[in-house]
């Protein structure tokens, strides 16, 4: 009796047929969210995942970042590792995977230090608070502190000319300000006047 015999030849799985190429989309400004984009590939079962990285330096040693393992990352600014990449990983229903990183990006702060400003505005006196005449104005005086008890820190103080009715203040952080204004004439300079309080931008 002549048996047949069939068979079924069983393929080697070759590697993945497409490969990653994987772009962040968005800035890298803190508050904000920095969104990665794997790229376009193919075929069926492919499970995306994401790793974010970090350095001190964007040519550095990158380590993976606890729990960053979405495509959007929230962007807070770590001075001591501010470069970020994200890692993505492609695998298929074979197990094949591919994977690559995105260039690097140095996350800055929404509002670096010393950045913010913020423009005083005042009108010139005619008359003292009892009602005499003001001298002639030789110059004014602005100060400004984050103390509103801080009155006249020559620290924070710029000399103006005796006909200013503004001052553009820069250089500042986020806070509450307070600023004062004074007046000087030939008998000297005056008591500042009421603080006015402000939130830089």
């Amino acid at each position: 009796m002549r048996r047949l015999f069939t068979s079924t030849a069983r393929g080697i799985v070759a590697g993945p047929a497409w490969s990653v190429n994987p772009t962040l989309l968005s800035g890298a400004i803190e508050g904000g969210n920095t969104t990665c984009d794997p790229g376009v590939y193919s075929g069926s079962g492919v499970v995306v995942s994401y790793q974010w990285m970090e350095s001190a330096t964007q040519n550095g040693t990158y380590t993976n970042m606890s729990g960053a393992t979405s495509a959007t990352y929230v962007n807070w600014v770590n001075s001591a590792t501010p470069w970020k990449k994200c890692r993505v990983t492609l695998t298929d229903q074979f197990a094949r995977t591919a994977t690559a990183d995105t260039s690097s990006t140095q996350l800055v702060a929404a509002n670096p230090p010393g950045s913010l400003s913020y423009t005083v505005t005042w009108s010139l006196p005619e008359t003292d608070a009892d009602a005499t005449t003001v001298e002639t104005l030789t110059s004014q005086k602005i100060y400004w502190s984050t103390n509103p008890l801080d009155r006249q820190n020559a620290a924070n103080s710029v000399v103006l000319s005796a006909s200013a009715t503004t001052y553009t203040i820069t250089g500042l952080e986020a806070g509450t300000y307070y600023a004062w204004i004074s007046a000087t004439s030939a008998a000297g300079e005056s008591e500042v006047s009421n603080p006015v309080e402000f939130v830089p931008t």
